[in-house]
């Protein structure tokens, strides 16, 4: 038990840190009522002198809990849109790059290799005219003539593919029906087009753009469709050039396509998205698949 100077010297103390409503608790009871305690919620410091510090406020805290889970969401989104632009702008500049290189190496075939070939064949010929006419040498150059002839055909077609000289001589519309007639020849698959004339004008990167994806849609059509046709449409209206390349294959599920041609069709996607147009890819089993792309049509300048 305290006598009357320690519980004096005891209540100072404790005054000394207590709200005033537990100050006028304590002048007048000699201790905090409990009625006050429940009414202002307290929180004990683990320090040595086990004071009584300022009361948790727990409105305040259930209010700061919602901005804090709405903020972090939001700086999340903010960063990942960035990511996205700076992806697409690498995306952008890969493409420039391969294109630079397509250019390149379609150069090097066409005024090296194939020349090459054209000189060996010239040059086969004139040895098949000095052999006899009776003679086994005779037929066996000539069939050398012939392999030759069909390499540099397979040759011609890369760099075609590469490097599509047409597409700026004559514009997208004759240089997607060339495109079709030799895929056919070359690969053996059946591809009819339909091309609007009109679309002509379209400028050089739009042109190209959907020229590629033709090249890409018409590769994966051959490789993994085992289709018999495949028909190209190319069209112009109210502002927007479409280009839609459609096969009769077996398709393809959609949980298939990172298994084959799945990074070309992400090819295809990153493209028209850098013209602010719009791709479809549809492909269901045993009904074939529709590759669709629409950009707005801008003019050559």
């Amino acid at each position: 038990m305290l006598d009357a100077n320690e519980r004096e010297s005891s209540g100072s103390g404790v005054k000394a840190v207590l709200r005033p409503s537990f100050r006028h608790s304590v002048a007048r009871n000699g201790f905090v009522h409990a009625s006050v305690l429940e009414s202002r919620p307290f929180a004990i410091e683990p320090d040595s002198k086990e004071r009584i510090s300022e009361p948790v406020n727990r409105d305040e805290q259930r209010q700061a809990l919602p901005e804090r889970s709405r903020v972090l969401p939001e700086r999340n989104q903010a960063l990942l849109e960035q990511h996205r632009v700076e992806i697409r702008a690498l995306n952008e500049q890969l493409i420039k790059v391969q294109e630079a290189e397509r250019m390149r190496i379609a150069g090097e075939l066409h005024d090296g290799v194939l020349q090459q070939i054209t000189s060996l064949v010239l040059r086969l010929g004139k040895v098949k005219r000095q052999v006899p006419p009776d003679s086994e040498a005779k037929s066996t150059i000539g069939g050398l003539q012939q392999e030759l002839i069909k390499v540099g055909m397979v040759l011609r077609h890369i760099s075609h593919e590469m490097h599509p000289a047409l597409l700026q001589e004559a514009g997208l519309p004759a240089a997607l029906s060339a495109y079709c007639e030799e895929f056919t020849k070359v690969r053996g698959l059946l591809v009819s087009s339909v091309t609007d004339q009109s679309v002509e004008e379209l400028s050089p990167g739009a042109a190209l753009c959907l020229y590629r994806i033709a090249q890409e849609a018409l590769g994966n059509a051959a490789k993994y469709s085992e289709a018999k046709k495949v028909e190209v449409r190319l069209t112009r209206s109210n502002g927007t050039v479409c280009l839609s390349v459609s096969d009769d294959g077996i398709g393809c599920a959609p949980d298939q396509l990172g298994k084959s041609g799945g990074l070309g069709v992400i090819n295809m996607r990153e493209r028209v998205l850098q013209l602010r147009g719009t791709f479809e890819f549809k492909s269901k089993q045993g009904r074939g698949t529709t590759v669709k792309a629409e950009v707005p049509f801008r003019p050559a300048s």
